[in-house]
């Protein structure tokens, strides 16, 4: 039986060589050269065919297909960063209302205000350094407030 097989570029069943000095023949087709050589494995006779064009074609396809996942990952990445943010957006609402809850039992709504809050933990910020989170420094407003609360916010945050 007589089979045409084609073969990936990087197979190791057979040597494809991509130097066309190497190929001791050639044929013209649809205007182009396509060289080819024949040899003999396991006992059966190979002919291997090589076509420049063709294989410029594959490798731009495979450099189109990798920009495009390149691009696909950095959106990913974009919506990722995206969606972490708005997690953190509601993580600190529910820590606010928990504050608020805090401000009630520690009979201190007529001292501090919920625009006084926002405004004072607002100023709490953490950098991202080396892959983990750390606290900045904090203004005596935000001790003092913490202080009021018997809140305690020195510590490393997790992440």
């Amino acid at each position: 039986m007589h089979y045409i097989i084609p073969l990936r570029r990087n197979t190791t069943e057979v040597q494809i060589p991509e130097n066309t000095s190497l190929y001791p023949h050639a044929f013209n087709f649809h205007q182009r050269n396509v060289f080819w050589t024949s040899g003999i494995k396991d006992g059966y006779k190979v002919v291997v065919y090589y076509d420049m064009l063709l294989a410029m074609h594959e490798t731009n396809d495979l450099i189109c297909r990798l920009e495009k996942k390149n691009n696909t990952m950095a959106v990913m990445r974009e919506k990722e960063d995206a969606f972490e943010g708005w997690l953190f957006v509601n993580h600190l609402a529910f820590m606010l209302y928990g504050i608020l809850d805090y401000v009630a039992q520690a009979n201190l709504a007529a001292k501090y205000s919920f625009k006084d809050v926002v405004r004072i933990l607002k100023g709490i910020r953490a950098n991202k350094i080396n892959g983990q989170w750390r606290l900045t420094q904090f203004t005596k407003n935000i001790r003092k407030l913490c202080t009021d609360l018997n809140i305690k916010i020195d510590g490393p945050l997790v992440g």
